[in-house]
């Protein structure tokens, strides 16, 4: 009887052993996978607007697309699942009275005092990140307002304290900063998240806080496409001259750049970096890109590679002025290259004949 039961046992424990691993195994890949996945963060709002005639920023979507700039995940307002959640707190106010200084001379009128052409405004933004795991990670506070007495330049009120709101560096790099936290705090995650940030075209200060904070985790580029993509927001071009050719690619990229001085020194790293870079521009003059057309006509023309020539006389065919006015000048700097090293062909092979004949004379 007691080997009956003994058996009885054995066998219901290999069938729920068979049961159970599966299931435990199904729950660890599910929890590898989810481990995988970039951070998702839900925005809470809470929003008081004061305007005159315009319409309110939206705060929700600024935020939300600075965060996915980044690789945060935003889910919607109504999830339930996700790992953190932003707290916004916006708020407008009407500011002091916004004057216009009025030259008389020129109106033919006195006034006692500058004219009151509407008030200004006042913003205060608090965002506060609260994650499941680590509680509170992010706590900012940001104002911004327009002066009370300034010269008119035909912008509205409202505009100006926007803009100064926008071009705060701890907002216009929010995803930056809440990722570098999560770097702080030894979250692996983060990296991989500011390492894209690294390829933002929109905005440089971007790229460059997204390679400081990287910096101070202590990062290594692990490939050279990696490494150019650093040089870049780092603004570091000599170093991106000496990668030569692997460098190519996002320097091209760059030449899409919201920031122009980055598409400046992008189209001269290009050129510095000479044959390498022929092929790859070539092909970029078929970008749908306008200003990475341009960009690449520009740098071929200043290279003077002769394979550059019939591609560049398509160009002058472009839909768009600037791209064709490139294309005209950089097949003139090919020309005139061109004729310079034909030129300086002919100063050698005249120098060298009279040095021959000058030997021959002093032999006689």
């Amino acid at each position: 009887m007691k080997r009956k039961t003994m058996v009885g046992l054995i066998a219901v424990a290999v069938i729920v052993s068979v049961a159970i691993f599966p299931i435990h195994a199904e729950i660890e890949e599910v929890n590898a996978s989810e481990n995988l996945q970039n951070i998702s963060i839900k925005i809470n709002v809470t929003a008081s607007t004061w305007r005159e005639g315009e319409e309110p920023y939206d705060i929700y979507n600024a935020t939300k697309w600075k965060l996915e700039r980044v690789g945060f995940k935003v889910v919607s307002k109504e999830s339930t699942v996700y790992d953190a959640i932003l707290f916004i707190n916006y708020e407008e106010q009407k500011g002091p009275p916004y004057y216009m200084q009025i030259d008389h001379k020129v109106y033919g009128l006195e006034y006692p005092f500058p004219e009151v052409v509407g008030y200004g405004t006042i913003i205060t933004c608090s965002l506060r990140l609260e994650d499941r795991e680590y509680g509170l990670l992010f706590n900012e506070h940001i104002t911004a307002s327009t002066p009370g007495v300034v010269e008119y330049r035909g912008r509205s009120l409202y505009d100006e304290a926007i803009s100064d709101f926008k071009n705060d560096v701890r907002f216009k790099c929010l995803g930056v900063h809440i990722a570098k936290r999560y770097g702080e705090i030894g979250d692996e995650r983060a990296v991989e998240l500011l390492i894209q940030a690294l390829k933002d075209e929109y905005s440089s200060s971007v790229r460059w806080e997204a390679a400081e904070a990287l910096d101070e985790l202590g990062y290594e580029p692990k490939n050279d496409t990696e490494k150019a993509y650093y040089l870049i927001a780092r603004k570091n071009w000599d170093e991106l001259v000496k990668m030569g050719e692997p460098a190519v690619e996002p320097l091209i990229h760059a030449l899409k750049d919201e920031d122009s001085g980055v598409r400046r020194e992008a189209i001269k790293t290009l050129v510095k970096i000479g044959e390498p870079a022929v092929e790859p521009l070539i092909q970029a003059l078929k970008d749908e890109d306008s200003d990475v057309r341009r960009g690449a006509a520009w740098a071929l023309g200043k290279i003077g590679d002769e394979r550059a020539v019939e591609p560049l006389t398509e160009a002058l065919e472009d839909e768009y002025q600037v791209v064709r006015e490139a294309a005209k000048k950089a097949l003139a700097d090919i020309q005139k290259q061109k004729i310079l090293s034909f030129g300086l062909i002919l100063i050698f092979a005249i120098a060298g004949l009279l040095a021959v004949a000058y030997v021959l004379r002093r032999r006689k």
